[in-house]
């Protein structure tokens, strides 16, 4: 029996209360998402092992470390150098190199965080039309906003060099030039004991190993002063290999290097949370892995060392300490499983709460059309989503009930969760006057208005009038910041002025928490809450798409 087929089966054996077309769509939507037969995609990964790197510590000039069991210590080279014992702890300080190496190149395109695909078929287009060298960096940011993709032309040894170029590209408008710098030099990492003693030192890094990979963890705590007996008590504990690596500043970085299963572990939990039912964190445990894949094998990295960082901008990661014995279940139930469309991994993102209608990439980031995600109610039943490109539409839209699955006025809804389905922000004219001079210096603020919304509602471009200067924001996390860190870009705004035509008071009334594309948390929750099963869930969100197994 195939697994569509099985699916199909566990749902009818136990269906939720819901209306009979309902049902039969669901079965339809269940049936596509069966298993993918292997395929050589996802070769990358496989080859490192289907191993993720994550920057856990960045440019800081010491650390405390201590592993909760032994731990062997390599040099760069791969010979090993000394051991460190269990709950011992040892100190990793750094001697300052010199910045390393620059190479220059020009700047095609600078382009939203989740615009991989756009990225990838630029560079391709670049690479054919002048036979220069390409690439595509994910900038290195760890706060919200700061997050882009840049795809670059060219690799010239000086920043002269880059500009005499640009003349002989007249049909690309080039928006700066990038300065990569490799590795630093003339560093080195040392490992060091509570007495003093340097136990290892390399020029490039340090890496410990544990020697019981499934149980042992290293605690990784920052220096900001002298070593405490606390500092190793506070620190996060991570599984799997810790490379102590001198980065291009010169400074050190701290790069978990595991298995995605043991990675998920603590995304898992960190992204949705210990207390969701078993089948919503099975989906999200098959999302985080698509996604995780998707990025590495699209090619998106943020650093030549590492992968990303723990935060939101790719996926919390806070190491062994978030994980609980229902988040393991969940991801071990799914070892190697990943979304694919067309032959290609998923980036299947998701967020917190869609607040009832569901957004396509396009109408958040722009760019390819990967066929994964659409635009719609979050309800079990097919619908035709309304054009909510006005704010009279959202504000229509939002005043209308539709029982969407995020819906909070539900039997089993977490309670603590209910603020961020819909939301409401105000502002006084003096107190966003404020926070947009701090931004953009444009003075006192006279008004605020939507340019550009997509269909699914969400602001696009956001136009601030202000007495010094007027702006323009474009990027989805910049608005959000701008507006206060709300909860989403899914907004109307009601402004009012004073009789001097200054702006006296603004108002957002908005609804869900993040950009509301892919997979609602919320709602996967309540699906799992009402019985249906993991494949069912993502299959409501990600259309299109298979279940592939990379591994067993």
């Amino acid at each position: 029996m195939s697994s569509a087929r099985r699916n199909v089966d566990e749902f009818k054996t136990s269906p939720p209360t819901i209306p009979h077309h309902s049902v039969r769509w669901l079965i339809a939507v269940v049936a596509a998402l069966s298993f993918a037969a292997p395929a050589p995609a996802q070769q990358r990964f496989k080859e490192r092992k289907s191993h993720v790197r994550v920057a856990i510590q960045h440019e800081v000039t010491a650390l405390a470390i201590e592993g909760r069991g032994v731990y062997q210590v390599i040099a760069s080279s791969g010979r090993p150098l000394t051991q460190i014992q269990s709950y011992r702890p040892y100190f990793i300080q750094i001697t300052k190199g010199q910045p390393g190496g620059r190479v220059y190149r020009l700047v095609l395109q600078e382009l939203e965080r989740h615009q991989e695909r756009l990225a990838i078929s630029l560079a391709m287009n670049a690479k054919e039309a002048y036979q220069l060298p390409v690439k595509v960096w994910r900038i290195p940011a760890r706060e919200a906003g700061n997050d882009r993709i840049i795809v670059t032309l060219g690799e010239f040894a000086t920043l002269q060099a880059a500009r005499d170029y640009i003349p002989r590209l007249p049909r690309e408008r080039i928006r700066y030039i990038y300065e990569e710098r490799g590795r630093a030099e003339k560093g080195e990492v040392r490992l060091v004991d509570r007495g003093g003693q340097i136990l290892a030192r390399d020029s490039r890094y340090l890496r410990a190993v544990p020697l019981d990979l499934a149980q042992d963890s290293l605690a990784v705590a920052q220096l900001d002063n002298d070593w405490s007996p606390g500092s190793c008590v506070k620190a996060r504990n991570y599984r799997g290999d810790v490379e102590l690596t001198m980065n291009e500043s010169g400074t050190l970085t701290a790069v978990n290097d595991l298995w995605i299963e043991y990675y998920l572990y603590s995304v898992v939990a960190g992204e949705m949370g210990a207390d969701a039912p078993l089948e919503s964190l099975k989906a999200q445990a098959v999302a985080a892995r698509s996604e995780a894949v998707a990025k590495y094998e699209h090619g998106i990295v943020t650093s030549s060392l590492f992968d990303c960082f723990d935060t939101a901008m790719a996926q919390v990661y806070r190491g062994k300490g978030d994980e609980a014995a229902v988040v393991r279940q969940a991801v071990d139930a799914t070892r190697g499983e990943i979304l694919v469309c067309n032959g290609e991994p998923v980036d299947a993102v998701y967020s917190h709460s869609c607040g009832g209608y569901i957004a396509t990439a396009q109408d958040l980031w722009d760019g390819v059309d990967e066929g994964w995600s659409r635009r719609g109610l979050d309800i079990l039943t097919a619908n035709t989503a309304p054009d909510l490109a006005s704010g009279d539409a959202v504000l229509n839209w939002m005043d209308t009930p539709i029982r969407s699955l995020c819906d909070p006025n539900q039997v089993g809804f977490p309670k603590y969760l209910r603020e961020t389905y819909h939301w409401t922000k105000t502002y006084s004219g003096d107190e966003f006057s404020r926070i947009a001079s701090a931004f953009y210096g444009t003075g006192r603020v006279r008004g605020v208005s939507v340019e550009r919304r997509s269909p699914s509602g969400r602001v696009r471009r956001l136009r601030i009038v202000g007495e010094r200067k007027t702006v323009t924001v474009s990027r989805e996390m910049e608005i959000r910041e701008l507006m206060g860190n709300c909860y989403s870009t899914f907004f109307a705004c009601d402004t009012d002025q004073d009789s001097q035509g200054r702006l006296s008071r603004l108002t957002l009334r908005g609804a869900g928490f993040g950009h509301g594309v892919g997979m609602c948390q919320m709602g996967a929750y309540m699906m799992a809450l009402h019985g249906y099963n993991y494949r069912q869930i993502l299959g409501h969100y990600y259309h299109n798409v298979k279940i592939r197994q990379l591994y067993r």
